[in-house]
């Protein structure tokens, strides 16, 4: 299930962010939860051997806008909409509650108005899919140096090493939230073209991530939690977000 959240602006003024501005968004988010299930996904989540998922991923924002990059700046219209990301029914809830509770959204130095709310759900019947991508996805290794020092590997959708994290990190996510393994272990991501490199500031740490549309083949179980909860790593922190075609 996912919420599309429309947010302008008062009186039409223009909607200025940060160029890397996740960590607003993904703030915003937590902040307009209830304090018992902020607080569990904030620091706990859903665990499995020694990994925390948060169970929860947000697109990029929708809109018309200009960059500035000297001033390290996007600048959107009045409008800008929003994707929310959620196997978790109750997550998705109290979020919708909020942001039609509240008269001031704030973000980053936004203050905003909700002009709509809709929670939808997927709904498809094929165990072979297109999607696209509303937020790069990111897989990545943490590897060794020669001389002992560690360095992250991020992974291009063309290697092997890509499909093969994308599927294992969907059966972690699989097992961590509903305590179980899948029934059904098929999965499969396939790029459609080339897809297009991002390299993301989160917190002064740099993240390379792919967008386009890909081919998910394999249990629908899996394909919808992938829908849910996002593709890849990093998804609370606004990575993997992806949309049926």
């Amino acid at each position: 299930m996912y919420l599309k959240v429309i947010l302008s602006s008062f009186e039409g003024e223009k909607i200025k962010l940060p160029l890397q501005y996740n960590y607003y968004v993904q703030s915003m988010i937590y902040k307009l939860l209830e304090k018992e299930m902020a607080e569990f996904l904030h620091e706990k989540g859903f665990e499995l051997e020694k990994r925390r998922f948060k169970m929860f991923c947000f697109s990029q924002l929708m809109g018309n806008y200009k960059i500035y990059r000297e001033k390290k700046e996007i600048v959107f219209d009045s409008q800008v909409d929003l994707y929310i990301s959620s196997p978790m029914e109750e997550f998705l809830a109290q979020l919708s509650n909020s942001f039609l509770l509240n008269d001031n959204i704030k973000l980053c130095n936004n203050a905003l108005v909700v002009k709509s709310v809709k929670i939808e759900k997927y709904s498809f019947e094929d165990t072979k899919v297109v999607v696209q991508t509303l937020a790069p996805v990111t897989v990545y290794s943490t590897l060794y140096k020669a001389d002992g020092g560690k360095f992250t590997c991020y992974y291009n959708p063309i290697d092997k090493e890509f499909k093969k994290l994308v599927a294992d990190n969907i059966y972690k996510k699989y097992k961590a939230y509903f305590e179980k393994e899948p029934i059904n272990k098929e999965f499969s991501i396939t790029a459609i073209g080339k897809p297009k490199l991002h390299v993301l500031n989160y917190k002064g740490i740099l993240i390379k991530g792919y967008s386009g549309r890909f081919v998910l083949e394999g249990d629908r179980e899996l394909i919808k939690l992938a829908l849910n909860s996002g593709l890849g790593s990093k998804n609370s922190q606004g990575f993997g977000f992806i949309k049926l075609v």
